[in-house]
């Protein structure tokens, strides 16, 4: 096992993941999706960006998919984290650590 499947190997454990860690799915072919919990979309042009829509999310594909769950701090998502996974069975559900706050638009991996 490379050390690069070892890395994910663990992110696949996390409540949370940060800006670096998207970007290690992206990589490895999953299609990243931040979930906006507030109605105020994070500019990015590497992940899509979705309203939390639980009718809509379901439609998208559970083995390709993971879905970031953002506040504008990070408490209330993780939080919520439990329920967002209960609503959306068999799903990789995860908390973007610290936030909106924290996003960086120019972020390079």
């Amino acid at each position: 096992m490379d050390n690069f499947s070892i890395n994910l190997t663990k992110l696949y454990d996390l409540k949370e993941l940060n800006q670096k860690q998207l970007y290690l799915f992206k990589a490895k072919g999953f299609d990243v999706i931040l979930v906006d919990t507030l109605l105020k979309p994070i500019s990015t042009l590497d992940f899509k960006v979705l309203k939390y829509d639980p009718f809509v999310l379901e439609k998208l594909s559970k083995e390709n998919s993971i879905l970031v769950f953002y506040c504008d701090s990070g408490k209330t998502s993780l939080a919520r984290l439990d329920f967002f996974k209960a609503r959306l069975k068999g799903f990789r559900c995860y908390s973007l650590k610290n936030g909106r706050a924290y996003w960086r638009q120019n972020f390079q991996a």
